[in-house]
């Protein structure tokens, strides 16, 4: 059990990283870059000026938003649960 509670915190965990990148490809292609090696530090601020910039454009928050906050998230909780089960 604790390796398929590690394994889907790692999908989750994977999955978080590349909207991350994503995000920051949507935020260079909007004239706000982020160099690559900042892409982690910087990631905060990021997440803020997407949801920003996509609520101004739009109306709504972006997706790749939530497809970074929920997946690192139930990365987490999954990580903890292993932790707890193992």
């Amino acid at each position: 059990m604790t390796y398929v509670l590690l394994i889907a915190a790692a999908i989750c965990a994977l999955w978080g990283i590349v909207s991350a990148i994503l995000l920051t490809r949507a935020l260079d292609l909007r004239g706000m870059p982020t160099p690559f090696l900042f892409i982690g530090p910087q990631l905060p601020r990021n997440l803020g000026r997407y949801r920003d910039v996509t609520r101004k454009e739009t109306g709504e928050v972006g997706p790749l938003f939530y497809s970074f906050l929920i997946p690192i998230n139930c990365a987490w909780v999954l990580a903890l649960l292993a932790a707890l089960v193992g």
